[in-house]
């Protein structure tokens, strides 16, 4: 089995409460694509446990030769004590 992450793309949109999320611990500004995620992406900010996380990304999965694709809303990497 093999793992490979690639991001999918925020499309603008008038409905959801979409925007750029500042990201201190990733270093770099974050798509969200509501205020549930948004308000997510603050309390990871400051989750001493969490390394960092990723925004909408897209893992694909190798299984018995397979290629499966799953889009998530995060991807979180906790840190090791």
């Amino acid at each position: 089995m093999s793992l490979k992450f690639s991001q999918r793309k925020i499309k603008k949109g008038y409905r959801a409460s979409r925007g750029y999320f500042p990201s201190v611990k990733n270093g770099k500004i974050l798509g969200y694509e509501s205020q549930l995620e948004s308000n997510f992406f603050l309390s990871l900010e400051f989750d001493d446990t969490v390394a960092f996380y990723k925004e909408q990304p897209r893992i694909e999965i190798v299984v018995d030769g397979k290629l499966k694709k799953y889009d998530v809303n995060c991807y979180i990497k906790k840190v090791l004590f």
